[in-house]
Parts: structure tokens; C-alpha cells; sequence
């Protein structure tokens, strides 16, 4: 080669670390809030039949009450509110072909949101 030529031509593709189709699968990419909460209910078992991972988000109302959130039959969350403490939100990972279902285990909450990431 002569010097200060190329002995081939030099390559513009840069590569993502392997990464680039793992991000199009991530929680949140692609993907839009929507309410559930007419078409859910406690104690009842949903499964993720999406083929991503979703994001649950729920806020029951009312005191003296408890709830319960499995994921794939493994309780992952709890929420007990009190007189103080009335709207707790919280939230599940459910990874794909998973289920989930959230049980009331003291009370009679209501919902005040019930949404999904999906």
C-alpha cells in the first residue's frame, strides 16, 4: 500500500455491543399506558400474552385494607393502608408468558386505577 492511501476501503457501520434488537424488546419501548381497570378485579389471575414485559400499576382506595400481588405464583408486593395512608400505589414487572393476580386479604378496597404498560 502506498502511504496515506487506504489499502481498502474503510467501513461506516458501527456496531451496538450486540444490543441493538434487546432494546426493541424493553419495558416501555413500543409501548403505550392503558386502562384496565373496567375489565379487571381482584382476585383474578391475568397472564401476559403479549410476548414483552409489562408494567402493572394499581391504586386501591380506602382504609384498613390489604392487598396481596403475586407474579408467577411468588408474592412480590404488599400494600396495607390506614387512616393516614389511603391511596398506595404499587407496581409489578410481569415478564412474558407470566401471570399475575392481586387479592385482597383485609377490607373491602375499591380501585381508584388500574393500568398497564403494554
Amino acid at each position: 500500500a502506498t502511504a496515506g492511501t487506504w489499502a481498502s476501503a474503510p467501513s461506516t457501520i458501527q456496531g451496538q455491543g450486540g444490543q441493538a434488537l434487546a432494546a426493541m424488546q424493553s419495558i416501555g419501548y413500543g409501548q403505550t399506558w392503558q386502562n384496565v381497570a373496567a375489565s379487571r378485579a381482584y382476585g383474578t389471575t391475568y397472564y401476559n400474552t403479549t410476548g414483552r414485559p409489562i408494567f402493572v400499576a394499581v391504586s386501591p382506595l380506602g382504609s384498613g385494607q390489604a392487598l396481596t400481588a403475586s407474579v408467577n405464583g411468588l408474592v412480590v408486593a404488599k400494600v396495607y393502608s390506614s387512616a393516614n395512608s389511603t391511596d398506595l400505589p404499587f407496581f409489578l414487572i410481569v415478564p412474558p408468558g407470566g401471570s399475575y393476580v392481586i387479592t385482597v386479604t383485609a377490607g373491602a378496597p375499591t380501585l381508584d386505577a388500574w393500568t398497564e404498560l403494554r
